[in-house]
């Protein structure tokens, strides 16, 4: 688990930020910090728990899972929107 929590420390925090910032902007909205810090919260915790789930079934490091399931949800993507 600190494996993991390791990775998302190295860059993931940032990101999600730019991504809750995005959001506000997008919606004319201003966020207080303890609200971005929540929500920030709440999806690296839910990303964490996904990602280990997602090991332990298919017995993989944290690692190989936290790409897995990055690229499952890219394909996900891709045929909901059907652009291939």
């Amino acid at each position: 688990m600190v494996e993991l929590l390791d990775i998302f420390a190295r860059g993931g925090g940032g990101v999600i930020v730019s991504y809750l910032e995005w959001l506000q902007n997008r919606a004319h909205e201003h966020w207080k910090e303890d609200m971005v810090n929540q929500k920030l919260h709440d999806m690296l915790v839910g990303a964490t728990e996904e990602i280990y789930k997602f090991s332990v079934a298919h017995n993989l490091t944290l690692k190989e899972a936290a790409f897995a399931v990055a690229i499952k949800r890219i394909l996900d993507t891709k045929r909901r929107n059907s652009q291939w």
